[in-house]
């Protein structure tokens, strides 16, 4: 907003059926780039099309200032130069310190200053790939210039190598720009849906989860762990439920009474589903995460895929498929434990995760657009300040309270939320996956 009285431009430009004028500062103003291919000049421009509606002629009075602010623009910084600049500076006086022929005074720096500028000093001589190598090596991010690999490098040696995003699971952190302090996921591809899953999470890099890194090439054993680590943030990876829970149903599936050629009838698949149900069933075994009442339905789909194998191979299948109960619930807690820790309110965790799943449901429909929108709308709760409540969900969006990309319909969802918990929407998507 420009203040009453300070000098400004305003450009006359036509929407649909009628004119509006937009307000510059003379220094925020530029001449139009099509003038300037004919040889405008801001001195030219002033003088021959700007038009003076004032009472008091400023133009006449202020000509020479109003053409100097037009000319006055900042040059351009070069992306990612600061940072690395201001350390080559620092660690010159540092060497010259040390020169007992030309001594300077010692410049005090803070430990955190002194420890980035050791490190900065043991890679500044490192060739491009050597610094691809150490950042491979750490399975971070490799495109970029040689100053972002550079401070890529320098915060992971400080503060460990970033870890996968806490919102999706599988996409990986980066730091996407120099001196930007932020890290970001860019998704990631999804075997099972053929495509790419985009994620807008953001975060300040001193929130970003963080893993141990790596200044020489990890052994064959640090490559297993960090395999390991990779698979528990995707929700894959060790499980609370003994691996004995899943060879008993082995065991079990090993004692049915089992016959299902390739060329199986329908009363040899029955039975097989039948006998299978009655072992996930019993009570000295840990339970799958099959909804209530679809165990016949789930339990039939991999049967009807599964003929002609044994009684122990279908239940392999039907295990890796539905996972167990307790696993499932301890990746929901840390996954709701990780929304609530980058949401500016953590009380927020719930409607963000919410919209994200919705999200996942739509792209998992190839329905890009649709997800992408939501996926926005999680993004943007995550960095609401203030708890969303049913008296002010429906206020996201419209009027003077509106949060950028939050529309209508997502607020009306926003609201259905906070007052039952759920939305329609979503258990429908839900109910669809099931079946």
């Amino acid at each position: 907003k420009i203040e009453k009285g300070v000098l400004r431009i305003g450009v006359v430009v036509e929407v649909d059926d009628h004119t509006v004028t937009r307000w510059y500062h003379t220094k925020c103003f530029n001449v139009p780039p099509k003038l300037k291919k004919l040889g405008e000049t801001a001195e030219s421009f002033v003088a021959e099309m700007l038009e003076d509606r004032t009472e008091d002629s400023v133009l006449t009075k202020r000509k020479e200032e109003i053409i100097a602010d037009i000319e006055a623009k900042p040059g351009k910084k070069k992306a990612g130069n600061d940072k690395i600049s201001t350390l080559k500076a620092r660690l010159a006086e540092r060497r010259a310190e040390d020169d007992e022929d030309r001594p300077r005074k010692k410049i005090k720096l803070g430990a955190e200053e002194e420890a980035e500028l050791d490190v900065f000093a043991k890679h500044e001589k490192l060739k491009l790939d050597e610094l691809k190598d150490i950042l491979r090596w750490n399975r971070q991010a490799l495109v970029g210039t040689k100053d972002l690999l550079m401070t890529r490098i320098l915060d992971g040696a400080l503060n460990g190598r970033l870890g996968r995003c806490p919102v999706c699971g599988a996409g990986k952190l980066k730091l996407a720009q120099v001196g930007d302090n932020k890290a970001t996921c860019p998704g990631y591809y999804d075997e099972e849906v053929g495509a790419r899953m985009p994620c807008t999470f953001t975060c300040d890099l001193h929130k970003a989860p963080r893993l141990k890194w790596f200044s020489e090439k990890p052994t064959e054993e640090e490559e297993q762990e960090m395999d390991r680590q990779a698979e528990e943030a995707k929700g894959k990876g060790e499980t609370k439920t003994p691996k004995t829970g899943a060879q008993a149903l082995l065991d079990k599936a090993d004692e049915i009474e089992w016959d299902l050629p390739s060329n199986a009838n329908k009363p040899q698949i029955q039975a097989a589903v039948k006998a299978l149900v009655g072992v996930l069933s019993a009570d000295d075994v840990p339970k799958l995460s099959i909804p209530e009442g679809k165990e016949t339905m789930g339990v039939g789909k991999i049967v009807l895929g599964s003929k002609g194998k044994s009684a122990k191979e279908v239940m392999q299948a039907i295990v890796e498929r539905f996972g167990f109960a307790e696993d499932k619930a301890a990746a929901k807690e840390k996954r709701s434990a990780a929304m609530s820790s980058v949401c500016a309110n953590a009380a927020n965790a719930g409607l963000m995760e919410a919209f994200l799943e919705l999200s996942n449901f739509y792209f998992k429909e190839k329905n890009a657009n649709a997800g992408a929108t939501y996926r926005k709308v999680a993004n943007a709760i995550k960095d609401i300040k203030f708890e969303i409540t049913e008296d002010n969900a429906k206020g996201l969006g419209k009027g003077k309270t509106k949060v950028a990309n939050v529309g209508k319909s997502s607020a009306d969802k926003m609201y259905e939320f906070v007052t039952t918990g759920t939305m329609v929407k979503l258990e429908e998507k839900r109910a669809a996956a099931e079946n």
